[in-house]
């Protein structure tokens, strides 16, 4: 069954803002953690990551915001942004994310080592990143939202 993806939420019980326990309340221990220094080198800038491989997904829960839940990577056709699945094509993909009207995007062509016809386009407002390989949607990323000051916006359950 399809599972419907909402912006600045997650998708069905599983919302920004949960902790690792809640996840692993609703959806079971996951196949894979790690912990994972990002964005700088202090001791705040560390995420702890749970990947689901069954369902597609990797969770990860951000130290400086006490474990909660601040993004979630999706690599499964299950899961849809409204029309936008992973496995369409980039110029559809567009399209479509062009017509929800989730603000402006920009797109990154990323180059390096196995990185060949590899691009990523995001919408800064929308906090989503698209992630493409060879012209074909191969992962979606959210975050959660931002106000103006810079705090997360949590979503009410």
């Amino acid at each position: 069954m399809e599972k419907k993806i909402k912006l600045g939420y997650g998708f069905d019980r599983i919302h920004f803002g949960l902790t690792v326990q809640q996840v692993e309340t609703l959806l079971g221990k996951p196949d894979d953690y790690e912990k994972e220094q990002r964005f700088g080198d202090g001791p705040d800038d560390v995420m702890d990551i749970l990947y689901y491989d069954e369902l597609g997904i990797s969770l990860s829960f951000d130290k400086s915001n006490s474990y909660r839940m601040t993004e979630i990577m999706i690599d499964s056709p299950a899961f849809s942004l409204d029309k936008i699945k992973v496995g369409m094509e980039e110029e559809k993909v567009v399209e479509i994310a062009e017509c929800m009207e989730i603000g402006d995007w920009y797109e990154e062509e990323l180059d390096g080592e196995g990185e060949e016809e590899s691009a990523a386009i995001t919408f800064d407002e929308a906090g989503l990143t698209l992630w493409f390989d060879r012209g074909v949607l191969v992962s979606m990323q959210m975050s959660a939202q931002y106000d103006e000051q810079d705090n997360i916006i949590w979503p009410k359950e």
